[in-house]
């Protein structure tokens, strides 16, 4: 039983782990797509995660 319930812990403690490193890395996508897209299509569309009108 002791087991189990450290299975279920550790699985918990890692989504836990990934969810969090998955928001600390969104700002520098975020950056590196707006560093890329030209400024007229951030201007008329805003950020996104993929680069829009290639400026590179």
């Amino acid at each position: 039983m002791a087991i189990r319930e450290n299975r279920t812990l550790l699985i918990f403690f890692y989504v836990f782990i990934g969810v969090f490193a998955a928001i600390c890395l969104i700002p520098f996508i975020l950056a590196v797509s707006g560093s890329l897209s030209s400024e007229a299509k951030i201007a008329a569309n805003g950020y996104s995660f993929f680069a829009a009108g290639l400026n590179a």
